[in-house]
């Protein structure tokens, strides 16, 4: 199946949106969490500010969009197919053990926050819950 040819230019833009979306994940997990998302600088702090406030993981929803931004841009769905595939694994390899630790780490703080904001995709602003304090 051919891609229109306004797949590279809205797969810029998308690429362009994604890529800001990580940076200010990285910039607030640095500042509000005081770390970093490698094991070794890992947050004191759960962060809940700035895109965590919408979905659970949005360094992960970032690389994935990327992902399949760089699909449209190069006309390509093995790559498409490839970034795809990388959330899968990345949903139910990777994030149950993150979630699991980070239950460990903050308890109670972080159950409230993984019951009121989405994994993948934000909840309407009317439906969303209070975040925990």
């Amino acid at each position: 199946m051919p891609f229109s040819p306004l797949a590279a230019p809205v797969g810029g833009v998308i690429l362009v949106a994604a890529s800001a979306l990580g940076v200010s994940s990285a910039i607030v997990m640095s500042t509000a969490g005081r770390g970093t998302p490698l094991p070794t600088a890992m947050p004191t702090q759960l962060v809940i500010a700035g895109p965590y406030r919408w979905v659970r993981n949005p360094m992960a929803v970032s690389g994935i969009v990327q992902g399949v931004a760089v699909g449209l841009l190069l006309s390509s769905w093995l790559v498409v197919a490839y970034a795809i595939a990388g959330s899968l694994l990345w949903n139910y390899a990777i994030r149950p053990h993150e979630e699991r630790d980070l239950e460990q780490r903050f308890g109670d703080e972080f159950r409230r926050y993984r019951d009121a904001v989405r994994c993948w995709v934000p909840r309407m602003p009317a439906a969303r819950r209070p975040l925990p304090r």
